[in-house]
């Protein structure tokens, strides 16, 4: 049955997507706006319930919920904001609107690369039929029903959170709302190379702190209405399940319902309910359960890392502490430390077989942090936001302000140490670590066992490295971008590797050359390149090189149009061979050419590379004259 309703639902959701053939598309109509983020000071990420449109394509008719960027400054006033222009905002779109609007849409899509985000599927999972930008716009009315009240609760709890000073109004809507889009992104890179990106996504600590301080509070007055009427009786006592249910409820609403939320929020409120009907349910019957019900929610939940990420550390943790029961005798010291690393060391080599799998980075670096981290959120950071939400105390916010900015700060400093990463060197070593997993997971007196310090210091010795050459052509939509790699020779015993340019970067902020470039970099050969080329200025070959740069090491770039003291100048260089670490390279440039004069893409630097027995061409956008040129000068 639930095989039968997951082809159900996802022929449901397939059936009112976007074609491909009409992505492009101009339509109109009217919607619902049910969903607004404006963390970006000038565009607007909003979701539309569509409610007609005029349209003749039956296809177009079917368009359910669309994407939609609000972009709030034209390009021009973009570019003034850097120049110290004060912006002329459009007005905001408010949440709960019923508009007419005209927009640009795009069918769904993704990059495809070896490794990387699936971005149609996310797309799919979320109910998306198209994305694209705003046009123009009419507000006709305003929705008041009970759904939107709530829905406009919470962008008034988002709104209060971020306009906390500082890192406070960055941190809060995202521990408390689910809502990381305020956090800058080079603070978000930083999180996520040390591993402790999870403690901003809200999970079971989250919903779990919260739904504490309920019961707290809860019991206050259970104690007041003993007190006052009767010492042998409490109606309240007897509402305490229905409390806390729709506490969990209201909660993980209010935190966004994301994959984190739903898997902890439902093992909560199965908890809540075996508790109080007094039953006998086991936890793990309670964790196949859950995660059965995340599925039946959402059948495409499964494609996504995070799911297995949630379920597998929840899952680790509970066959790790199986059987264990705590000794009246045991110091509280040891007993202290062990339930701070304990269960740390759990989750990371629980997760190490599909950190390998899925190619992200694992570290015993990211172990260690975690360790001090996830106390101090627990313990100090959790609580403060909470406190400074409610009460927006100037001291206290002050203080709060300052304890953010400085472990931010040690976090960038940590991230640099990024040549601790490791990860999947092949697909046999996965199979093979899976086993050790389940014996340290499994063996009484866990973690002292020598098989998993076994485990745990020789991963990071496992050979990285392919031995074969390698050629490759992202996927970053209109722009370029191309990967070699040379085996090691005998002489140097390194490989050497170079880039071609790195892909757009968006108006939104997002980078292809950190999201798709890096990762698929790291992914295949490490953190490290000998050589980047960038051909020229224009947005879709060099606008990736920052988000590159914050994830790779380069040693030398040579760039047709240089901007910062890093840039070689490509032009300057001769048209000879040359070599880096057995790498034969050499440009292309024309005599006499006048830069001042040429066009960007005739700066283009033109670059030949020799590997493999072969001559790779890279002409970068040289026009046809320049093209004729240097066929003409070079044959």
């Amino acid at each position: 049955m639930s095989g039968a309703y997951s082809a159900y639902w996802l022929e449901y959701q397939l059936a009112s997507r976007l074609p491909i053939k009409l992505s492009g598309i101009k339509v109109s109509g009217v919607a619902k706006v049910v969903g607004c983020d404006y963390s970006a000071a000038d565009v607007g990420k909003l979701r539309f319930n569509i409610i007609s449109l005029d349209s003749s394509s039956k296809q177009v008719a079917r368009l359910e919920e669309i994407a939609i960027n609000h972009y709030l400054l034209s390009r021009k006033q973009s570019q003034n904001i850097t120049e110290g222009a004060a912006p002329d905002l459009k007005p905001r779109i408010a949440c709960n609107a019923v508009i007419s609007f005209s927009a640009k849409l795009r069918a769904p899509y993704s990059f495809i690369n070896p490794y990387g985000f699936d971005y149609e599927a996310w797309q799919l999972s979320r109910g998306t039929d198209a994305s694209g930008y705003l046009l123009d716009y009419q507000v006709l009315s305003m929705d008041r029903s009970l759904s939107s009240w709530f829905n406009t609760l919470r962008q008034q709890g988002i709104a209060r959170a971020a306009a906390l000073p500082g890192r406070v109004g960055q941190i809060t809507p995202a521990l408390l709302f689910g809502e990381s889009g305020y956090l800058n992104r080079d603070a978000w890179l930083d999180l996520q190379t040390t591993g402790t990106v999870h403690l901003l996504i809200v999970s079971g600590l989250h919903v779990s702190f919260l739904i504490l301080l309920v019961m707290l509070l809860w019991r206050q007055l259970i104690r007041l209405e003993v007190l006052l009427f009767s010492p042998s009786f409490s109606y309240l006592m007897r509402l305490t399940p229905v409390v806390l249910l729709l506490a969990c409820l209201l909660y993980s609403y209010m935190a966004g319902m994301g994959l984190a939320v739903q898997r902890s929020g439902l093992m909560l409120m199965v908890a809540i309910l075996i508790s109080f009907s007094r039953r006998h349910w086991s936890l793990f019957d309670t964790w196949l359960w859950v995660m059965w019900m995340v599925l039946i929610m959402n059948p495409m939940a499964s494609l996504f890392v995070g799911f297995w990420f949630s379920f597998f550390a929840v899952g680790g943790l509970l066959l790790g502490n199986v059987g264990r029961i705590r000794s009246a005798s045991a110091p509280f010291l040891g007993d202290a430390l062990d339930v701070l690393y304990k269960p740390q060391w759990i989750v990371f080599l629980t997760l190490l077989p599909l950190l390998w799998l899925y190619q992200q980075p694992s570290s015993l670096f990211s172990l260690l942090v975690n360790i001090i981290a996830i106390p101090l959120l627990a313990f100090i950071i959790l609580p403060l936001s909470i406190i400074g939400f409610i009460s927006t105390n100037s001291y206290l916010l002050t203080v709060f302000d300052g304890l953010l900015e400085y472990l931010l700060t040690s976090l960038h400093q940590l991230s640099l140490l990024s040549s601790w990463l490791v990860f999947k060197p092949s697909g046999l070593w996965v199979f093979l670590l899976v086993p050790f997993v389940g014996i340290a997971l499994f063996v009484k007196g866990f973690p002292f066992k020598n098989i998993s310090l076994v485990l745990l210091g020789g991963i990071f010795f496992l050979p990285m490295q392919g031995s074969e050459d390698k050629l490759l052509v992202f996927d970053v939509g209109q722009g370029l971008s191309i990967y070699g790699r040379l085996s090691p020779l005998a002489e140097s015993g390194d490989e050497t590797t170079w880039l071609y340019d790195t892909g757009a970067k968006f108006r939104s902020g997002f980078s292809l050359g950190g999201a798709v470039v890096a990762k698929n970099i790291l992914a295949i050969t490490g953190n490290k390149l000998d050589l980047l080329f960038i051909s020229h200025s224009d947005n879709d070959h060099a606008g990736g090189e920052e988000g590159l740069l914050q994830k790779i090491k380069v040693k030398q770039t040579v760039a047709g149009q240089p901007n910062n003291a890093t840039h070689g100048n490509c032009h300057h260089l001769n048209n000879d061979w040359q070599s880096t670490k057995g790498l034969k390279w050499r440009v292309f440039n024309i005599m006499d050419l006048d830069l001042a004069r040429v066009s960007d893409n005739d700066a283009s630097c033109v670059v030949q590379i020799e590997m493999s027995g072969l001559r790779i061409l890279m002409p970068g956008d040289i026009e046809k004259k320049t093209e004729r040129a240097l066929v003409e000068q070079f044959g």
